[in-house]
């Protein structure tokens, strides 16, 4: 992809409350699945360990219109966004951001997809939340810290 389409990309961005087409900007490009925040957040609900280890250290890569780990490529239809305060959080996740690394405000993203939106042999869709500068990977309550990989010219 040519440097010009992809700084193009970069400038896409969602305001929370919205729907878009595309993954938002923030998120396009390579990140690194890491460890969960197993001291303070509730138990997964909907993967094992087995799947757990799985995706730690997995790659997941935003394109356009598409999201991809563990060798399967999802087709996104629809990005929705929204937006929590901390309070907000706390109500909707019974946890504070800052329990998972992150700082309110915090922007739910939540793909929609054809079929079943999962990934890595997990069970459940999955979300991305962030707070502009870190994201985690949310499966059944299992908060998984993001790393986006930079890229070297």
């Amino acid at each position: 992809m040519k440097a010009a389409a992809i700084i193009a990309f970069l400038l896409i961005t969602m305001q929370p409350g919205s729907t878009s087409q595309i993954v938002p900007g923030f998120l396009l490009g390579r990140w690194i699945i890491g460890k969960p925040f197993y001291d303070m957040s509730p138990q997964p609900i909907g993967i094992d360990a087995k799947q757990e280890h799985r995706l730690i250290g997995a790659n997941l890569r935003f394109e356009r219109n598409s999201v991809s780990a563990c060798g399967a490529n999802i087709q996104v239809l629809s990005v929705e966004a929204n937006k929590y305060s901390a309070d907000e959080f706390l109500q909707a996740y019974h946890i504070r951001p800052d329990q998972i690394g992150l700082v309110a405000p915090v922007i739910e993203y939540s793909f929609v997809s054809h079929g079943l939106s999962a990934i890595c042999g997990s069970p459940e869709a999955f979300e991305i939340m962030s707070d502009g500068k870190d994201a985690v990977l949310d499966v059944a309550n299992d908060y998984l810290h993001l790393t986006k990989v930079k890229i070297s010219n």
